[in-house]
């Protein structure tokens, strides 16, 4: 049985059991919320921190886009290194100097592809090697054109070289990779074979295939890049255009075109700095930011720009580029014979112009070409407007025939056109067989024989005679070299039509290249000519008036042909005149009468 004693000592043990417990459980709540209190702080510190460096990251890369964006504004402006580096630094900003740690130029975003980007952020380290080509290009030129006054062999090749670099000059200055910048190479390339390899040959019909090759060449990358190569191209002709000023525009003028150029000419084509000109042309603007030397160097620029276009001029201009031999002649020997009819004529083609194409297509024939093309220009300006004819009409051929003989000619004032109703006129001429007439030999083979067939049509069987004769006319050679015609030098036919050989043997050796001419001088031809005239007779001026608005009603255009005779198509005409005036074919016989041969 339970006592009271055991019954109040089991109820203290529960209390102290219940409040162990109690205390327990209030011992691991407390110990769980000051875990939960820790583990709060350290996120919140840990938030605190992430948000500092969130914040740094950001100012850092605003501070960084800043500066990106002043650098391509100030690029966008023109300038092309930083301002606040020295004069100095940036000349040699391209020779090995490391870019700067922990700072990334990002492209500035445009409207566009990704290529555009990509083309901005290469821009700037282009930008230096042009300058430092530039300076090279500037120093070399000036140093080749000291070394032509001692007498050096240098200049030539460092002509060679300044071309080279002038090329990849363009090139970086393009800014762009891939064909692009390849295709600056092509023109210069071009340049060279034609100078170089085929010597400089300016034949017509070598030109246009030669100029069809390079431009099927050019059109590719043309193609293949959508039209961006095309003005890289059109670069490559630059250090072309500097290469022949320095090194092949005097022996052109005197080898190939054959000119007596003036020692004005050959100065200020030999002693011109022309790299140099063409380094302080592809100086960036504003290189040296100092005011006063930038606006020097842009001074010497506009100067440089001017020289080289009066240097390319020069040549086409008389007593100044060439020697009185070819000049033009003078205005009172052009004009003295036909002052009356120039009066009558309105202004031609511009004399500049004809002098400026006849010096660059004709060579030696710069005078001759230069009286023909004022002839015809006035000659067509005349039938056209004042006669009022229609071009690729016979009344204009006529018209144009009779002026124009008279302007190139005034000795043959008395002026002749071919009769068309003569079909079959007597023809004389050269056929050169290509495997008679080889065009290329060598000099160490022998002596060659040059075979050209002389071919005739002697419709109304004269008994013609032709005396032969033939030579070798220099081209790149040093001298004419005499030819020689194999037996016989003289051929007499009769027959309606048939051919001749005839043989050349050149006196020397021949080194170089040459034109084969030979010559048919003809004896015992005969031609005829024909004029037709209409004569009046009516007495009075009134009656003269009334004849001369008959005839020409009754004849209209055709009157117009009858002004000159007319003659076989022929190579020798005879012309003639006769009339009140020796180109009118209406005749008053009751007026003095003119004949005219």
């Amino acid at each position: 049985m339970v006592t009271d004693e055991q019954k109040q000592r089991l109820e203290e043990l529960r209390t102290r059991r219940a409040a162990r417990q109690q205390g327990n459980q209030q011992s691991q709540q407390s110990s769980g919320f000051q875990r939960y209190v820790q583990k709060e702080k350290e996120i919140s510190q840990q938030v605190m921190v992430e948000k500092e460096v969130m914040e740094e990251e950001k100012e850092k890369e605003i501070s960084q886009q800043f500066m990106v964006e002043k650098e391509v504004m100030e690029e966008e402006k023109g300038d092309n290194s930083q301002p606040e580096r020295k004069f100095w630094d940036r000349v040699t900003s391209g020779f090995g100097k490391k870019p700067e740690q922990g700072v990334v130029r990002q492209p500035k975003q445009r409207y566009g592809s990704k290529e555009s980007a990509s083309d901005e952020h290469s821009s700037p380290s282009g930008s230096g090697l042009v300058w430092n080509s530039a300076l090279i290009l500037f120093v070399l030129g000036v140093i080749q054109y000291i070394l032509r006054f001692v007498g050096s062999a240098m200049p030539l090749l460092l002509s060679w070289g300044l071309f080279l670099v002038a090329g990849y000059a363009f090139a970086e200055k393009s800014g762009k990779k891939g064909i692009e910048r390849i295709s600056v190479f092509v023109p210069m390339l071009a340049f060279l074979v034609w100078y170089y390899y085929f010597g400089g040959n300016y034949d017509p019909r070598f030109l246009l295939i030669f100029g069809s090759v390079v431009a099927a060449v050019l059109a590719l990358p043309v193609l293949f890049s959508r039209g961006q190569a095309l003005p890289f191209e059109a670069a490559g002709f630059i250090p072309v255009m500097f290469l022949f000023l320095d090194v092949g525009l005097l022996p052109f003028l005197i080898d190939k075109l054959q000119l007596p150029v003036t020692p004005l000419l050959q100065n200020l084509i030999f002693f011109t700095p022309w790299w140099a000109l063409l380094g302080l042309y592809l100086l960036p603007p504003n290189p040296t930011h100092v005011k006063f030397l930038d606006g020097v160097l842009g001074f010497v620029k506009v100067i440089g720009v001017l020289y080289i276009i009066f240097v390319l001029v020069v040549p086409a201009i008389p007593q100044v580029g060439y020697n009185d031999t070819l000049r033009i002649p003078g205005v009172d020997e052009f004009e003295a014979a036909q002052r009356q009819l120039r009066e009558q004529l309105p202004q031609g083609e511009q004399p500049a112009i004809s002098n400026v194409v006849c010096t660059l297509t004709q060579g030696v024939r710069v005078a001759e070409c230069i009286k023909e093309r004022q002839a015809k220009s006035l000659a067509q300006s005349y039938c056209e407007n004042k006669e009022e004819l229609t071009p690729d009409t016979p009344e204009f051929k006529t018209c144009f025939d009779e002026h124009y003989v008279q302007l190139v000619d005034p000795s043959r004032a008395i002026a002749g056109t071919e009769d068309p109703t003569i079909k079959q006129p007597t023809k004389v001429s050269f056929v050169f067989d290509p495997f008679l007439v080889p065009r290329e030999t060598s000099a160490d083979i022998g002596q060659l024989q040059y075979t050209a067939t002389l071919e005739y049509k002697n419709p109304r069987k004269q008994e013609i005679t032709a005396d032969l004769e033939c030579r070798f006319i220099r081209r790149t050679a040093k001298s004419d070299v005499a030819g020689t015609v194999m037996m016989p030098t003289t051929i007499t036919f009769s027959q309606t039509e048939g051919f001749a050989s005839v043989t050349c043997i050149p006196a020397e050796p021949l080194e170089g290249v040459y034109d084969l001419e030979v010559t048919a001088t003809l004896r015992n031809v005969e031609t005829r000519s024909r004029l037709t005239r209409f004569f009046i007779s009516g007495g009075t001026p009134q009656q003269n008036a009334i004849l001369t608005k008959r005839v020409t009603d009754i004849e209209g255009g055709s009157l117009q042909k009858y002004r000159i005779s007319q003659a076989p198509a022929e190579f020798v005409r005879l012309n003639f005149g006769l009339g009140n005036t020796v180109g009118n074919p209406i005749v008053d016989v009751n007026v003095p009468i003119y004949v005219g041969l």
